[in-house]
């Protein structure tokens, strides 16, 4: 499923009664950041922690600064500034993490969060974003449990109970995913990623059929989501609807191209929709890049389904171009 992330960028309000050349500073910094005017912001919170180098929230904003200018590893060394003025200043690790992911190092994001958890366990956006990562990570069971104090803290939220779901899916545990996915459903009709669960619990159920419904049903309400086009396609392939899964197939591949899951489900069933010389021609194309193997997946699906005059059709205008292709799959044509 397309998991849920959400990592909040915090800024701190900072209450000032006296005008001072920093609070004038922060407050102007503050207002920027809001207005995404982040070097203006950047030179107003250099002011502040200027005028007072103990001033944690300026640090923590001015980090958020560097991050929005793509200063990644300047906004690092200015949120852990803060944190070591201010060692359970949550926003702070908040936006650490948030930039530790950015850079791909999820083990020290997680490492942040879970810091910041010391200082306020039962802190709801610290565990929600854990728990993300945990997911990232295939460490479900540990997903879990931030999962689950996330829904002793805020109760019933159809975002919390589909990453459940998903959670539970990926344990195996099938009827606590379906259980939890349609109280999603049931809070919010459009969550559409537990809508793709539900299509992912009935294809390992077997249940291809209803899979396809559900999956259809996701790609209804996010048409652009590579995920749902791709499991749309797989399913349609499944129960041998080959013009759904040849255009979600292709769709998936618009939105995200070079997949290569999508240009494996557009040999596996646009070779029974598209005309053949078309079909080809796209293949070739293919070939010619340097996918040599690209004719075999076609044809064995094409045996595989007793389709003997596309498979002779394809493999006639193969052997014209003189491209060699796996002699298991070669069968007399007339």
């Amino acid at each position: 499923m397309n998991r849920l992330f959400y990592f909040f960028i915090l800024l701190l309000f900072f209450g000032c009664d006296k005008n001072t050349t920093r609070d004038q500073s922060f407050i102007k910094g503050r207002d920027a950041l809001k207005e995404k005017k982040y070097k203006k912001a950047e030179t107003q919170l250099l002011i502040a922690v200027k005028e007072d180098e103990s001033f944690s929230e300026a640090w923590n904003n001015l980090g958020i600064a560097y991050y929005e200018q793509g200063e990644i590893e300047k906004a690092l060394d200015t949120y852990q500034k803060a944190l070591s003025i201010d060692s359970c200043l949550i926003d702070a690790y908040q936006n650490k993490a948030n930039a530790l992911f950015k850079i791909g190092n999820v083990d020290d994001a997680i490492i942040t969060l879970t810091n910041g958890l010391e200082c306020e366990n039962l802190n709801y956006n610290l565990l929600l974003n854990r728990a993300t990562l945990y997911q990232q990570k295939k460490k479900y069971k540990r997903a879990l449990n931030d999962l689950n104090l996330c829904l002793q803290i805020n109760g019933l939220d159809d975002v919390l109970l589909t990453n459940i779901g998903y959670c539970h899916y990926s344990l195996d545990a099938l009827d606590s995913a379906f259980h939890y996915s349609i109280q999603a459903i049931e809070i919010n009709a459009d969550r559409h990623e537990a809508v793709n669960n539900l299509g992912m619990i009935a294809l390992k159920n077997k249940e291809v059929n209803q899979a396809y419904k559900y999956f259809s049903r996701a790609v209804e309400q996010d048409p652009q989501n590579v995920l749902y086009r791709l499991n749309l396609s797989k399913a349609a392939i499944s129960i041998k609807n080959y013009d759904s899964a040849c255009k979600n197939a292709k769709m998936a591949d618009y939105y995200d191209e070079g997949n290569t899951q999508a240009l494996n489900y557009i040999l596996r069933s646009c070779v029974f929709t598209m005309e053949m010389k078309i079909f080809f021609d796209y293949c070739l194309e293919l070939y010619q890049k340097g996918n040599i193997s690209i004719f075999n997946v076609p044809l064995k699906e094409l045996r595989n389904n007793d389709k003997n005059e596309k498979y002779c059709e394809l493999s006639k205008l193969i052997k014209e171009k003189n491209i060699k292709i796996d002699g298991n799959l070669l069968s007399k044509c007339k």
